[in-house]
């Protein structure tokens, strides 16, 4: 059973490569088609502990991300009894009316003294 890589892809082929590439007629042909296998092999398994690793990589960030957010939900810094909390009062929102009531007052007033 012989495996090549062709366009990093892994092809199996069940019988040698004497039959595969029957135009190679030598040993010493045949030795190196053997090695450039062998080396295809490692690299494709080169690749693969490097992929591997990458995940695991990342795979520890998120768990690490993970903890971290469970511990921040489990331990507030800042409790919400330490915030201080302004009462809602009338004031607050009749402001911004009362301004509002005005210049529309004022726009009005201009435009009719402008057109009479």
């Amino acid at each position: 059973m012989s495996l090549i890589i062709i366009n990093q892809e892994v092809v199996v082929f069940l019988f040698s490569p004497s039959i595969v590439f029957p135009y190679l007629k030598h040993e010493e042909q045949t030795k190196l088609i053997a090695q450039g296998i062998q080396k295809g092999i490692e690299e494709y398994k080169k690749r693969n502990k490097e992929k591997a690793r990458e995940l695991d990589k990342q795979k520890r960030k998120l768990q690490q991300a993970k903890s971290t957010l469970e511990q921040e939900q489990t331990n507030p810094t800042i409790s919400n009894e330490t915030l201080p909390t302004q009462p809602t009062t009338a004031k607050q929102s009749v402001l911004p009316w009362l301004l509002l009531a005005i210049s529309w007052l004022g726009f009005a007033g201009y435009f009719f003294l402008l057109h009479p």
